[in-house]
């Protein structure tokens, strides 16, 4: 999620001071992007199960 924010923050930011009128829609699908990680990213599926610590420090 963090690179999401970044990706977007940063295409955000370049649309802004883009000049030419051929790299507003480069920036502004970069800015897409990374909002779309934003989104993506707690959608993803965290594991409940697996391996776990014993108090003695092996895996169980």
């Amino acid at each position: 999620m963090v690179l999401g924010a970044l990706t977007a923050a940063t295409g955000a930011v370049m649309c802004w001071y883009q000049r030419h009128i051929k790299g507003l829609p480069a920036y502004s699908t970069i800015a897409r992007t990374g909002l779309l990680l934003v989104v993506i990213g707690p959608l993803t599926p965290r594991p409940t199960t697996g391996s776990r610590r014993t108090s003695s420090g092996t895996l169980a």
